[in-house]
């Protein structure tokens, strides 16, 4: 449809005419337009007198770009914002007479308007992301494939030393953020703490937490000598009391106690771009266990 308003008419037009017919809505506002009815998610465009869009958001066509979006944000450029008017590119698959206020209660009427399934969305100024059925993650935003390699060059670190003290690790883990380095970000955390959906997200969450501190606050950080302690386990050759045991005792201890984890303690400073100090000391607890690597813990902490 090379003019979207006004719409076409429903008295005139039959579904059959237009089904399969693409649609570019410029005035896709989501989440402000956004309404549930019959049971499904949309986002109308348009105005009773100009005739209405219903973009459906409820399935896949919908969140694979829309995620693809937040991955642009959360990896490329945080300065995009998280909502306002955006351009939908729709297939017209319906048409459905609903109440389009997001409110509990209605002060209009329900409006005939064109079902649209999302196909790709278009933040001006920003990027491009499209629907891929066949991906796992449902949507790409453009370039999105040679991502890593065109920003591999610029990263300082590409991977953590398997012998990282944890003052290394606490500032390879700054280094990634500023450098938006996501996956090396999640290796420095603890598996402990991405083992499911809700502490990816939680992940998720906190890094891009993390990009706002750095973009706004603060530029640089230092590291304090690490405190290290046994929290769990015998680790043998720590205590006075290990001098007095034999090979066999010793053994025989770690066996019952299990896992041998180590906790260690790093204090940072942030610097603004002016060379300032941000805030106080902030405490970053690592672990590790039987002498393996280091892992960040408390991911949450700001610098």
């Amino acid at each position: 449809i090379e003019k979207p308003f006004p719409a076409p008419d429903q008295n005139t037009v039959s579904i059959e005419d237009i089904r399969g017919s693409y649609v570019i809505l410029d005035d896709f506002e989501y989440p402000a337009n956004q309404f549930i009815d019959l049971g499904r998610e949309f986002v109308s465009v348009g105005s009773g007198t100009k005739g209405y869009y219903f973009a459906e958001i409820s399935g896949r066509s919908w969140l694979g770009p829309y995620e693809a979006i937040k991955r642009y944000r959360r990896l490329i450029n945080r300065d995009m914002p998280e909502e306002g008017k955006w351009t939908l590119l729709g297939r017209i698959t319906g048409v459905e007479m609903v109440i389009p206020q997001a409110e509990k209660v209605k002060t209009i009427t329900a409006r005939w308007g064109w079902v649209v399934t999302p196909v790709a969305l278009y933040i001006p100024g920003h990027t491009f992301a499209f629907y891929e059925a066949d991906s796992e993650v449902g949507g790409n935003f453009a370039g999105e494939e040679r991502m890593e390699e065109i920003k591999a060059p610029l990263y300082t670190v590409r991977v953590i030393p398997d012998d990282i003290s944890p003052e290394g690790l606490v500032e390879i883990f700054a280094a990634t953020i500023k450098e938006k380095n996501f996956d090396l970000f999640k290796e420095c955390i603890s598996p402990d703490r991405q083992r499911n959906k809700k502490e990816e997200s939680l992940i998720n969450y906190h890094w891009d937490l993390h990009l706002d501190r750095f973009a706004t606050l603060y530029v640089h950080v230092t590291t304090e000598e690490a405190k290290i302690e046994v929290i769990s386990g015998f680790d043998s050759g720590t205590g006075v009391e290990d001098f007095f045991l034999d090979e066999e005792q010793k053994e025989k201890i770690k066996e019952i106690s299990g896992d041998v984890v180590e906790q260690a303690l790093v204090f940072t400073h942030a610097w603004d771009e002016k060379g300032r100090q941000y805030g106080s000391p902030k405490p970053h607890y690592l672990k590790r266990k039987n002498k393996g690597r280091w892992y960040v813990d408390n991911f949450e902490q700001p610098f």
